[in-house]
């Protein structure tokens, strides 16, 4: 017989033989979401999710709304992921990711703030909250969290926004010492 050789076609004869495997349907779909066929793959991921809610479906979807920024539903989903894993520091920080992409800066900053709470070592919730926190005019405070969040990774973006503000509030000597650590930081992402 013929033999499969692309992983679409293996996910839709498991899917086709055994439409009870939500796991294989959820594959398929992110499968041809990946190939950009999002109006196919989509509701696959959906009802893969559907079915089971608590299994790890939830990280592919998230992305995949993320990815066609269908924002709405990815609050949604975000929303229904934090009530069923409370206190889950990842699923509060991807609530206050989905907060801030549909434009709610308040219920982010509360989550961002709740996120690290749960777990005081993320940059990436420190990075995120200093910024918001930036637009809102709280610079003082903002720059408490992205030292903080420099100090646990250096990556580009908190390194040069620190520095930046730095520059700002007139705190020359400071930015002079987070340089080297931007100058690393850009070097790593580049190669």
């Amino acid at each position: 017989g013929h033999r499969l050789e692309k992983s679409t076609e293996i996910w839709e004869y498991v899917v086709k033989y055994h439409p009870e495997d939500f796991i294989a349907l959820a594959f398929q779909g992110t499968e041809e979401c990946n190939q950009v066929d999002v109006d196919t793959g989509l509701p696959k991921i959906l009802a893969a999710y559907q079915k089971n809610p608590k299994s790890f479906i939830s990280d592919a979807l998230i992305k995949t709304l993320d990815f066609i920024r269908d924002y709405p539903r990815l609050l949604a989903i975000c929303r229904q992921q934090y009530e069923l894993f409370p206190g889950q520091p990842r699923k509060v920080y991807m609530l206050a990711v989905a907060y801030e992409k549909n434009g709610m800066a308040a219920e982010a900053i509360q989550k961002y703030r709740e996120t690290i709470d749960l777990y005081h070592d993320t940059w990436e919730a420190h990075g995120a909250l200093a910024t918001l926190l930036v637009e809102a005019g709280q610079v003082e405070e903002a720059i408490k969290h992205f030292e903080i969040s420099v100090r646990l990774h250096e990556d580009c973006v908190n390194c040069t926004n620190l520095f930046m503000l730095y520059l700002d509030t007139f705190q020359a000597e400071k930015a002079m010492k987070i340089a080297p650590k931007l100058l690393r930081a850009t070097r790593k992402e580049k190669s």
